[in-house]
Order: C-alpha cells, then sequence, then structure tokens
C-alpha cells in the first residue's frame, strides 16, 4: 500500500512539473533554437534590447542581398517568412503562458528582388 502512495505521489508531481515548466518554460530553455540574432538581448530595458536587436538583424542580413538569398539565409536561421501587405518578414516566437515574445525580421526589395532596406523588432511579454 505504502508502495502504491509513493508511486502516485511521483506521478503527481511529475505532471505538476510538467506542467508549470510547459506554461512558464525557464529562459536557458526558451532561449534553445533561436537565432543567433535572438539571443542574449540586454534583458533589462525593452528598448535597449530592441535596438540591439535591430542592429544585430542589419549586421547580419545586409541591404543589397537578393531577397532569395535572405530568405534561404532566415530560414536556416530558425525564422518563418510571411508576405504581408505593408512588406515582407520573417518571425521566430517563444511562448510562456500567458505571455509571449517575438522577434521580427521586415524588409523591402526594389524591382529587380534586391533588398533595399531591412530592420529587426523584437516585442516582449506580449501577453493575454
Amino acid at each position: 500500500m505504502r508502495r502504491k502512495l509513493f508511486i502516485i505521489a511521483g506521478i503527481i508531481a511529475a505532471l505538476f512539473a510538467g506542467t508549470v515548466l510547459w506554461l512558464s518554460p525557464p529562459r536557458f530553455i526558451q532561449s534553445w533554437g533561436l537565432p543567433e540574432v535572438a539571443r542574449d538581448l540586454p534583458p533589462s530595458n525593452l528598448e535597449d534590447a530592441q535596438q540591439e536587436f535591430n542592429r544585430r538583424v542589419q549586421e547580419r542580413y545586409t541591404v543589397g542581398t537578393k531577397e532569395q538569398d535572405l530568405v534561404l539565409q532566415l530560414s536556416k536561421d530558425g525564422f518563418t517568412t510571411y508576405d504581408n501587405t505593408s512588406g515582407k518578414s520573417a518571425v521566430v516566437s517563444r511562448s510562456s503562458f500567458p505571455c509571449m515574445t517575438k522577434w521580427s525580421v521586415n524588409w523591402k526589395t526594389d524591382d529587380s528582388g534586391t533588398v533595399t532596406q531591412i530592420n529587426g523588432s523584437y516585442f516582449n511579454n506580449i501577453c493575454l
């Protein structure tokens, strides 16, 4: 009987721990698989983190690149690309219930398919 209680208690503890990690994973788990440009941004100030992310994006993905090369590199780095009415973008996000963090790379091209403008946007703690 005592053994069954320990097994049940262990199962309940494992389920509880799993639920907590799923709903609110630690920072080091959330950074797994993030593109290099999105990792380790300054945590104390959102404006500083935004500026640093934009700097990294403009350094890594340069104006003058062919769009197809940019999209290929963004995909390799873990971003998902989208076409929308205001331009083109690539996004990667991480969720930690009830909030989400999102990194976005936005660009514009000329008629020849060359990137003419690129910037990065960082949104931290977008919450329900």
